[in-house]
């Protein structure tokens, strides 16, 4: 089944043209506040886990665990060709 588009021509254009523009700027601030919630040293996300956690040794756990699963996911870019 074909959907065929109610508009055409520039005006389609733009439109289509400033959704896109709207999703991926809206992708790129979610994806910079959950990075930026990390618990990782100079981030938000530290403070927040150094203010609410007593047990450090929990806290460098949380950290290596965060640090090995964003390498993982980054090794795939390393082999890309």
């Amino acid at each position: 089944m074909v959907y065929e588009p109610i508009i055409r021509g520039a005006k389609a254009s733009l439109v289509y043209f400033l959704y896109t523009l709207f999703a991926l700027s809206m992708l790129l601030n979610f994806l910079v506040a959950v990075f930026n919630l990390l618990p990782i040293p100079g981030l938000d996300g530290w403070s927040i886990y150094n203010a609410n956690i007593r047990n450090k040794r929990l806290i460098r756990y949380i950290t290596a665990i965060v640090l090995v699963a964003i390498a993982i996911n980054a090794l795939p870019w390393l082999f890309y060709v």
